[in-house]
């Protein structure tokens, strides 16, 4: 990439400084002709004006002094010049010869009488601008007034203006070579090292590190990569744990319907009694699995983005009474539940989602309080949201587990032990709430209980 970057700058100055050049020098030449011409033409009818004049002669001498011009008063019935000077006054018709052309009166027949042009001349002395007039007719042979000037002197300003371009062109070579240098320093080199790193990560080596060097771009540049490279890294180490967790969680399941299969078998075969309580627990165990496999498949959607969310309307009130109820069918009626409740408390959510997160939150509440104790369900007005809470009376949970707990495959056990487990329901609720962009928490005292919080926003004219 460096090599290509400085080749594109020595070919970029190269093009650049020949364009500058061609246009500054036909420029300067066009417009060298150009003022030549107007002032020709100025002074050629104003010689006009004094011709047939005593000293009309001396007056032609003093203009070509004085303009640097070669002026002629040629006759038609004469091949020689009548009267001929040079830049210094003196007469010299030869080069009058040079620079009229052979064929002046059929050009000037052509012109109207007012020929202009610009020549090489006959002796190879170079360019000439040329202006031709017809003064006056003598017994049937016109009068012309030639006056020419010589182009070398702007030929020789282009030779010095290529010199001074050359030297130009080595000075914009070297310092397109110095910048080349510098640029492929702070733009080239920086890349080319963020692009092997980018091949490392997309090899899967995700311990890259993309270190800010270079321009600001290419700083911004790396401190993605960095963050991407990071992101991996975490993705990569999250899927090496939940196959981990997946696997051990799936090993006990198995291991118990393999060998309740196996007391089938050989065991309780002949005795329906015991036959069908191996059964009932081999299907527990599936039930387990499968639970377990809805739940991983649930978040998955969830995480990715690809479960279906229906927002509308209800009453959260209704949806926490139906949610307790079949929390209390499924772990047995022995906890006691207070409902405080505020009158017509209408959300706008998933009802489906909200529904399970509640299914969570009290099922998690019942199975954590002693039997015959109680838990207390709120759900009231904090401004234009209804913020719900759900709490027990249950062994608590540790400070340093506050914000562990909406961890996948995070579980607390009731007496205080940590432990990793197939739980996944309130890493489910977390991934609900995100959905919601909801604010949602914890408060818990060891000994004291806990109680599981989060906002909804309140229905529109509510």
């Amino acid at each position: 990439m460096g090599v290509r970057l400085w080749i594109s700058f020595l070919l970029l100055t190269s093009a650049m400084t020949l364009l500058f050049y061609f246009v500054l020098a036909q420029s300067v030449r066009l417009n060298y002709v150009r003022e030549n011409t107007e002032d020709m033409n100025r002074v050629i009818w104003d010689a006009m004006g004094e011709y047939g004049s005593k000293n009309y002669y001396d007056h032609l001498s003093l203009i070509a002094k004085t303009q640097g011009y070669y002026v002629a008063v040629m006759s038609e019935e004469k091949s020689a010049p009548v009267f001929a000077v040079d830049t210094s006054g003196n007469s010299d018709p030869a080069v009058m010869k040079e620079l009229v052309p052979v064929d002046l009166y059929t050009r000037l027949d052509t012109a109207g009488g007012d020929y202009h042009s610009e020549q090489n001349a006959r002796g190879g002395s170079g360019i000439w601008v040329l202006h031709a007039v017809v003064i006056a007719v003598k017994d049937g042979n016109r009068q012309v007034l030639v006056m020419g000037k010589s182009l070398v002197r702007v030929d020789q300003m282009l030779l010095l203006l290529r010199k001074r371009a050359l030297f130009a062109f080595f000075c914009a070579l070297g310092i397109a070579v110095i910048l080349s240098l510098l640029l492929t320093r702070f733009f080239a080199r920086p890349l080319q090292r963020l692009t092997k790193k980018a091949e490392h990560l997309a090899q899967g080596d995700y311990s890259v590190q993309f270190q800010p060097e270079g321009c600001y771009e290419v700083r911004q540049l790396s401190d993605t990569m960095e963050m991407a490279a990071r992101e991996f890294q975490r993705t990569e180490q999250m899927r090496r744990d939940i196959i981990a967790n997946i696997s051990h969680d799936m090993r006990t399941p198995l291991t118990v319907i393999r060998m309740y299969t196996e007391m089938v078998q050989t065991v309780s075969g002949e005795d329906p009694k015991r036959r069908e309580a191996h059964l009932a627990r081999i299907q527990e165990e599936v039930d387990k699995l499968t639970d377990m496999i809805r739940e991983n498949m649930d978040l998955s959607k969830l995480q990715s983005g690809t479960f279906p969310v229906k927002m509308k309307e209800f009453d959260l009130g209704n949806l926490i009474r139906s949610a307790a109820e079949s929390c209390r069918l499924q772990y047995g009626n022995t906890v006691t539940v207070d409902f405080r409740l505020e009158a017509h408390l209408n959300v706008r959510a998933d009802r489906k989602l909200i529904a399970r997160v509640l299914q969570n939150l009290i099922g998690n509440a019942m199975k954590f309080s002693d039997p015959g104790g109680r838990i207390i369900l709120r759900a009231y007005r904090c401004g234009s949201r209804i913020r719900t809470e759900v709490q027990d009376f249950g062994p608590g949970i540790q400070k340093e587990e506050l914000t562990q707990i909406w961890d996948r495959y995070y579980t607390s056990d009731p007496h205080g032990e940590t432990r990793r487990g197939t739980g996944l329901g309130l890493h489910i609720a977390a991934a609900i709430f995100n959905i919601h962009q909801m604010e949602y928490g914890v408060e818990s005292e060891p000994g004291k209980g806990s109680r599981f919080w989060f906002f909804l926003p309140a229905a529109e004219g509510e």
